[in-house]
This record gives C-alpha cells, sequence and structure tokens, in this order.
C-alpha cells in the first residue's frame, strides 16, 4: 500500500517448498511479464545459505556471483575520492562473492532474487535519492545463518574446538564466531576511515540476539526466547550492542517452537521499545517477524521507509523516542562479556593463554581479595534517612549499572553492592544513599519494578531502622552483644520461663540449653536453644553464640565416638507472627557412617527442586562460634535477615537467604533430614511423638550417653 519498495529481505529460514517460489519468480514462463511487475523491479536478498546449497545440486539452477554488488566505496557522491579509496580496501564491505544470483534455466536477465552467503557490511543493495538527486547508501550489516547453541558453545571452548565448531556450522548453513567477528572489524575500522557507512541503518540476522527483553514492558513474551541460551545467541547481543544498528531485524525461532512445548508462543511478531545505545547516540529500534502465512496470522511483513543514517541531520539521527529504554545489552553485561572475550579467530588460542596464565609475581587475587572485603566494610557516605535497601537484583547487574539506572531517580552519595568477597560475585542487594528526599521518594516508586529481568524490592535501609530498634541508638549497626532483649513470649515453646515441657531437657548451659525434639527424627534427636528470646544464630550475643557452638561440637564427638557417625545440624530462621516470633533452636541430627557422605548431596537436590541455591561456608572459615556467625551474616542483606542454614558433618555451612516474597518451606529441613535417613515416616513429627514416659525414657538415655562429651559437664569437672 505505501510503496513501491526498493528491496525485499527474507531474513528467516526458508523451507524447500518456499524455495521453489523463489525460483518461479526467477524462471522465464507464460506469467513473465507478471513476474517483472512484481519480482523484476524489487530485488528480493534470501539471507538463508541452506538455500545457496540445496540449489547448487539442481541441474536447471546455477548461482552466479553478482558482482555489481562487490566492492566499492561509499558510492556517495559527497564523499572525497580518499576516503572512498580507504573505504574500498575494507574486506568485509561488500565482500567479493557475497551475493549470488539465482538463474534458471540460464536466463540471467530476468532474475532479481539474490542470495547472501557471506557476513559482512552492505553498502550496494540498497541506495537512496536525495533531493538533488545525489547518491546515498545504506549500510546493511547481514549475518546469514541459524544459530547453534551446541557448536558456538564449542567454538567458544578452545581454537581446536573452534576449527572443528567451524567446518560443522558452515556444512549446516550456520553462521560462527568468525563471521560475527567479520561485521565486528569491518564497522571498526569504517569508523577509523571516517566513512558514513560506519552507522549502520539495519542488522539482519536469522538469530534473536540473547537478553534483548531486558527492561522492556513484553520481557514475558519475549524471555521465552530471547532469555534461553538454547533460542537466542550471545554473540549477536554482542555484535548489536557493538555496531549500534538503527534497526536489527531477525526471524522467529519457528523451527523449535513446533517441538518445544514452552516454546508453542514463539512464532511471533515482537516489535521492542527502542533502546539507548551505549557507544552511539541514537536508537536502536529491536524487530522480530513471524514465519510467512503462520497459523496465527501475526505480521511476517515489515515495511520500513528510512533514509540513509549516515547522511542523516546528526540532531535528527539522535532524537531519542519518548518511550525508550536503557540498552538491554549494557544491562546483562554484554559489553563486559565482549571485551573480556578479546579477538577471535587467529589469536583466540593466544587470548586464552593469557587469560589463564596465573599472575603470581604481584599476588593479584589476594589483593583483589583484600580490595573487596575493604569496599564490603566501609561505612555508606550519606544519611540514613536517604538510604534505600535493594534486592532481588540480577548477579550481572554491577555498580555501573544499578546506578545508572537509580541515578535518573535522582543524584547519588553513594552506592555499595554486596559481593563475595572469595569470588567477587554479586549477592543480588545494594544499598543506596541519595542526596535529596525527592531521590528516595523516585527509587521508592521503582519498587517490583522489572531490572535485569528481575521484579527487584526497594524500600528504606531496614538494617538502619532495625538497628535503631534493637540497640535504642541511631547509629546505623547492628552488635548482637547490646541489644535490648524482648521480653519473654508466654506462648513460646523454647522459653524455658513458661515450663513447657521440661522434662525433655538433657542439657543446660549459662547462655543455652539441649532438650531433645519433641517428635524425633531417630531417638537421639536434639535441639541446641539459646535461653534467652533470640531469634537467629547470626543475631546471639558472644557467649550465646560460643557456648551454642560448644554444645554442637561436643555432638560431633559424641557422634564420632559411637560407629563413627555423623551429625547434620539444621536451622530455620522464618519470622513468626505468632508466639511472640522465632525462637532459635539448632536441630541436630547424628548420621549413621554409610549415610553422612550423601548430605551435601541431598540437600542441594533439594535446593534445587526449591529453585534456590546455597552460598557455601567452608570449614576453615568455621572454626569458632563467632567466626561463623560472622561467616554467615557476611552472607546476608543485613543480620535479621530471614534463612536457612545448614552444618554439615564436615564442618562446611549452607546458607541460602529466604527473601521477601520468597516461597518457604516451614518443614524443609525436617523432610531432607528424614530423606537422607531413609526414614520418610518421620518427616511428619506428630507421627512419631511419644506419650510422657516415652519422652522421659528416651532423654534420660540420651543424658548418660551425651554425659562424656556434654561441655557444660566438662567445665563443671575442670572446675573442681
Amino acid at each position: 500500500k505505501a510503496g513501491p519498495f526498493e528491496a525485499l529481505f527474507v531474513v528467516g529460514s526458508v523451507s524447500e517448498s518456499e524455495e521453489e517460489a523463489f525460483l518461479k519468480r526467477s524462471k522465464k514462463g507464460e506469467s513473465q511479464q507478471q513476474q517483472r511487475a512484481c519480482a523484476g523491479v524489487m530485488k528480493t536478498y534470501v539471507l538463508d545459505p541452506r538455500v545457496a546449497r540445496r540449489l547448487e545440486e539442481r541441474a536447471e539452477v546455477s548461482l552466479v556471483d553478482a558482482k555489481e554488488f562487490e566492492g566499492g566505496g561509499e558510492g556517495n557522491d559527497d564523499t572525497n575520492d580518499d576516503t572512498n579509496a580507504l573505504v574500498g580496501n575494507i574486506e568485509g564491505l561488500n565482500p567479493k562473492g557475497g551475493v549470488k544470483r539465482i538463474v534458471v534455466d540460464g536466463e540471467e536477465e530476468t532474475s532479481n532474487v539474490f542470495v547472501v552467503t557471506k557476513p559482512g557490511v552492505y553498502s550496494t543493495l540498497i541506495t537512496s535519492k536525495d533531493e538533488e538527486g545525489n547518491t546515498k547508501p545504506f549500510s546493511i550489516a547481514i549475518l546469514p545463518g541459524s544459530y547453534d547453541h551446541l557448536n558456538m558453545k564449542e567454538s567458544h571452548a578452545s581454537a581446536a574446538n573452534a576449527l572443528l565448531a567451524e567446518k560443522t556450522a558452515k556444512a549446516n548453513g550456520e553462521f560462527t564466531v568468525q563471521d560475527v567477528e567479520v561485521i565486528r572489524q569491518t564497522v571498526r575500522k569504517l569508523k577509523e576511515c571516517g566513512s558514513t557507512l560506519c552507522v549502520v541503518d539495519a542488522l539482519l540476522t536469522q538469530a534473536w540476539p540473547k537478553d534483548v527483553q531486558m527492561l522492556s514492558r513484553y520481557k514475558d513474551a519475549m524471555t521465552p526466547i530471547s532469555g534461553e541460551d538454547e533460542t537466542a545467541s550471545r554473540d549477536v547481543a554482542e555484535i548489536a550492542s557493538a555496531i549500534c544498528p538503527r534497526y536489527h531485524v531477525v526471524a522467529s525461532p519457528n523451527e523449535t517452537s513446533s517441538s518445544s512445548p514452552e516454546n508453542e508462543n514463539v512464532d511471533q511478531f515482537f516489535e521492542r521499545e527502542p533502546y539507548r545505545n551505549v557507544s552511539e547516540k541514537h536508537a536502536t529500534r529491536f524487530i522480530s517477524l513471524a514465519s510467512v502465512g503462520n497459523s496465527k496470522k501475526q505480521k511476517w511483513l515489515h515495511a520500513l521507509g528510512i533514509e540513509p543514517g549516515g547522511t542523516m541531520n546528526p540532531i535528527k539521527l539522535c532524537q531519542m523516542p519518548p518511550d525508550s529504554t536503557p540498552s538491554p545489552y549494557a544491562m546483562a553485561g554484554v559489553s563486559n562479556l565482549q571485551q573480556n572475550r578479546g579477538a577471535r579467530g587467529g589469536g583466540h588460542q593466544q587470548n586464552l593463554k593469557r587469560e589463564l596464565k596465573p599472575d603470581w609475581r604481584d599476588n593479584a587475587d589476594a589483593k583483589k581479595k583484600q580490595r573487596l572485603e575493604e569496599s564490603q566494610k566501609r561505612a555508606l557516605v550519606g544519611d540514613a534517612d536517604k538510604t534505600i535497601h535493594v534486592r532481588n537484583l540480577d548477579y550481572r547487574a554491577d555498580e555501573g549499572a544499578i546506578a545508572e539506572y537509580f541515578g535518573e531517580c535522582g543524584e547519588l552519595a553513594d552506592l555499595r553492592l554486596g559481593r563475595d568477597v572469595e569470588t567477587g560475585r554479586s549477592r543480588g542487594f545494594c544499598k543506596i544513599a541519595f542526596k535529596t528526599k525527592e531521590g528516595v521518594d523516585a527509587a521508592l516508586e521503582r519498587d517490583q519494578q522489572n531490572f535485569y529481568g528481575r521484579d527487584i524490592r526497594v524500600q528504606m535501609d531496614r538494617q538502619h531502622q532495625q538497628s535503631r530498634q534493637y540497640n535504642g541508638e541511631n547509629n546505623g549497626s547492628y552488635d548482637p552483644n547490646k541489644r535490648k532483649p524482648p521480653p519473654p513470649p508466654v506462648s513460646c515453646w523454647f522459653c524455658l520461663s513458661n515450663n513447657k515441657d521440661t522434662h525433655m531437657i538433657a542439657s543446660i548451659g549459662n547462655a543455652s540449653f539441649v532438650a531433645m525434639d519433641k517428635g524425633g527424627l531417630n531417638p537421639e534427636h536434639a535441639q541446641i536453644v539459646p535461653i534467652e528470646h533470640v531469634a537467629a544464630f547470626s543475631m546471639l550475643p558472644d557467649e550465646t553464640c560460643e557456648e551454642v557452638w560448644s554444645y554442637l561440637q561436643g555432638f560431633r564427638k559424641f557422634a564420632e565416638a559411637t560407629e563413627d557417625r555423623g551429625v547434620v545440624a539444621f536451622e530455620r530462621h522464618l519470622t513468626l507472627k505468632n508466639k511472640g516470633g522465632n525462637h532459635m533452636h539448632l536441630n541436630v541430627v547424628p548420621i549413621p557412617n554409610n549415610r553422612k557422605h550423601l548430605s551435601r548431596k541431598i540437600f542441594e537436590q533439594a535446593a534445587k527442586r526449591c529453585d534456590f541455591n546455597w552460598d557455601i561456608i567452608s570449614p576453615e572459615h568455621a572454626q569458632s562460634g563467632i567466626a561463623s556467625r560472622t561467616a554467615m551474616t557476611s552472607l546476608l542483606s543485613f543480620p535479621e535477615a530471614e534463612y536457612y542454614a545448614v552444618h554439615l558433618p564436615d564442618g562446611t555451612i549452607l546458607i541460602a537467604e529466604v527473601k521477601q516474597y520468597d516461597k518457604h518451606w516451614m518443614q524443609f529441613g525436617r523432610e531432607v533430614i528424614s530423606h537422607l535417613l531413609k526414614t520418610p515416616k518421620t518427616a511428619n513429627w506428630q507421627s512419631v511423638v511419644q506419650d510422657q514416659d516415652g519422652e522421659i525414657e528416651r532423654t534420660n538415655a540420651f543424658k548418660e550417653s551425651f554425659k562424656p562429651f556434654d561441655p557444660v559437664m566438662q567445665a563443671e569437672e575442670d572446675g573442681e
């Protein structure tokens, strides 16, 4: 309706039946006049290299190099000869043999259907005329070929794998790492030459870029494609981030949608909001076309009526659409990934060796760890009442991305991203201090908005608020030794002052006690409990913390002395709204010798099924109660955060923070340990509850066997 148009680009894969339609448009026949009317004027470019391979096997078809598209400079009447000469020497610009004309029955003059077989930047496929009649070329970057996740993964693994993967890709009509590099280097050289072609008008790829859904309102619909490595390419995302095309047009992965139930809705038309490029001032528009004749009647043809960006008025070129978003690739860390990978191809092995070589001369790892520790311990600059706490951050979001996102709310005074001091990996939360109250208010409005593909939580700094509540002072820090204990709740089963089931107490120390579990997983299942009503091990005062730890070590010695068993201890800190809140209790269960080595594996499998991951504290960082408490709190967003913690037989601690709105399982630890013990009936404590006589008998038996290892009894004997 809006035509006429100069060219048609077929960006998706082409089936053999669709291939026949192109042949009919290329050969002489009864309807030749009609063919020339509809196809002869408008050139058609096919980006599927498999078409060329199949056509070469047909006797009546030949592929001829379309030399009119080869070489040449900018093709711009206003460009000087020196620039044209420099540009003409760039290998990836209008590559030789890159465009093949489809000829049927020798009728070359009637064919205007072509196959693009080589990657590069093409300035000869489409041109435009300005008002004065001067020729203005379009800069079109084309990456022909489909995407195979496993093959590309092999390409990045090593130089040897890359050679084999490249051969396989070429045989299957897939693009390679080297193909991507050709486009990157071509655009880089065009910029160095000062060519107007460095402004890429369109990037055409069969494959989707990874993470393009970031920051888009259509994230939920796009994530099944661009959120998965199997259907979206990180290399395509890298090249889109590097060359900053004005338009990026791709095909929907319709081949996967028919075989995967999860991707049944991927054959759709998508037009993402424009995004602002990091290295260029103009925006990029991402468009994905559905397959031709799809059953849902999704849009499969899209018309662009644009002028070449290289010769546009810069103000017009850089005009930013009102609905634009930050670059999804900057959010996903593509720029960093691109820099880290370095050059591909011939230098790949050299780069690989350089990356793997340890820097023993200046002890870089130790210095990096020291810097991380210092950054995590430093005080946040700014006012406490202008500080927010952001959680549920994607682990790829770094300080720069977070500062850019929240900097839109107001001027920042400081930002501290929680990082693991061993690995440097983000822990998914940060604190941001603003200079104005208005900035804080604007930031709080971003609560539950999508950032890096996650719905983040933005609140006032809870650690500051809760520290004031616990310490009675406005110092912004939490000290468990200064905390003012609340009065014991009358309904708490674990508070000794309430006289609940005191016949099950097996040992009492100065600050804690041991009691048998009401419905034990086995006869020796006990609980270590602080006398004071404290919610979690992470919040225990020093004296209580060390005494609880000495009880745990006594249990370990007790288990080892009886049939070389091990001990698994589990703590669940979940805020309870009744019974006065949670009262910390550490469940300790002896594990048979032939099962203790499976403890970690079973807890990791259980966490995977429940969709969360453990942070790991090694035994050397848990040599005492205070050291263990410090290590645990370093992995939490704030000292009072909810969590699961597991103490394994070898001294390793697994900890997982339970964040607000995360799913939680009240009986998680009990159910997993019952599986470890191969006693599934004990998962429900009520099914193994004894009468009072049975409980007294079990408690007395444990007292007698535990006495040689009871740290309180040993301290009394040492005192005598």
